[in-house]
């Protein structure tokens, strides 16, 4: 993976992840609506913190 595409991946992420928080303080979002963005959540915070990465010579590759 090069640098640009992780950076273009985390700020999809981070996309998302807003996109999420605002659904789940609308009180107009039914609550299995609101669950599903809570898991989402949970599942795009695992992946930040679950990837170990390897960064060198501009690019990164996950550690296996």
């Amino acid at each position: 993976m090069e640098e640009q595409d992780y950076i273009e991946l985390n700020t999809l992420l981070a996309k998302l992840r807003v996109f999420c928080f605002k659904e789940i303080g609308n009180p107009d979002t039914i609550t299995s609506e609101r669950e599903k963005n809570y898991r989402l959540v949970r599942n795009i915070d695992y992946i930040r913190k679950q990837m170990p990465l390897k960064v060198g010579e501009g690019t990164i590759s996950i550690i296996k």
